[in-house]
């Protein structure tokens, strides 16, 4: 019965208008990104790959506005899953007979799925169209200028060793992310019955973290920075990723037991 439901769920979340209207964005920010990206022939770039025209990796102003507005569009997606749902009463039958439990896990369940993939797709697209122009094997250690990441970085080697591998690992960063954050959204959403509230309240946190990340010096602990990959991360940002998990999968589950207590359905 729960796996019937969650699928339902996701589903429901992805037939949304809303979230459709984001996937046509989804598809279309990449193919525009392309379309005005180039890869340079000048004389130190001798070893061009398609890493220097990916969103996260190019520096262009499209890559860093793509992970400001990510929360954003987190929450959006975050309230969908229960803005058409508060008149509908076949929703209290479902609730009855998944359990109050299953029901609030299931949700939150296809919220993470859905707002994962939704916010990771755009990235995975206008890499694979990258990729379909220019190669993504050959990174030259010795002939590292232009290239996407910093030689100095703390994670380039890896990069050097297997960017692919390196690719793939930041999109599952950025799917847990972007996933956890749609999740947080939609229980803040249900517990305050504020559609504006359930929208901002990740891009507030990321906001914060965003302003004051630098002034302690920590400018790495704000998403909006770690997320990018063009840094190549340093000694620190690992600690960054892990306190924003922790926090969130704390914020996870104090708001997941406090809807399963509420006595309102969504």
């Amino acid at each position: 019965m729960f796996s019937y439901y969650l699928k339902k769920q996701v589903g429901r979340l992805l037939d949304h208008p809303l979230v459709m209207i984001w996937f046509a964005i989804a598809v279309a920010l990449p193919l525009y990104h392309q379309l005005n990206s180039a890869i340079s022939t000048e004389r130190w770039n001798t070893q061009p790959t398609a890493y220097q025209i990916m969103i996260g990796f190019d520096f262009s102003a499209l890559s860093s506005e793509y992970y400001m507005v990510l929360p954003l569009f987190a929450g959006l997606i975050g309230v969908c899953a229960l803005a058409d749902k508060k008149f509908n009463h076949s929703e209290l039958i479902e609730m009855t007979r998944v359990g109050k439990k299953k029901y609030v896990l299931a949700n939150a369940l296809a919220t993470f799925l859905v707002g994962g993939f939704a916010l990771t797709s755009p990235l995975i697209l206008d890499a694979l169209i990258a990729l379909s122009r220019v190669q993504g094997r050959v990174i030259d250690a010795f002939s590292v200028v232009g290239q996407p990441i910093d030689a100095n970085a703390y994670y380039f080697r890896y990069f050097l060793a297997n960017p692919l591998l390196f690719l793939g690992g930041y999109w599952l960063l950025t799917f847990i992310v972007s996933g956890l954050s749609t999740v947080i959204a939609f229980l803040v959403f249900k517990l305050t019955r504020r559609r504006a509230l359930g929208v901002l309240s990740v891009f507030i946190a990321w906001t914060v973290e965003w302003i004051v990340g630098p002034l302690c010096r920590f400018a790495e602990l704000a998403p909006a920075i770690f997320l990018i990959p063009s840094q190549g991360y340093n000694r620190v940002t690992s600690l960054a990723i892990g306190i924003n998990l922790t926090v969130d999968t704390v914020a996870l589950i104090v708001l997941m037991a406090r809807a399963v207590k509420s006595d309102e359905i969504g």
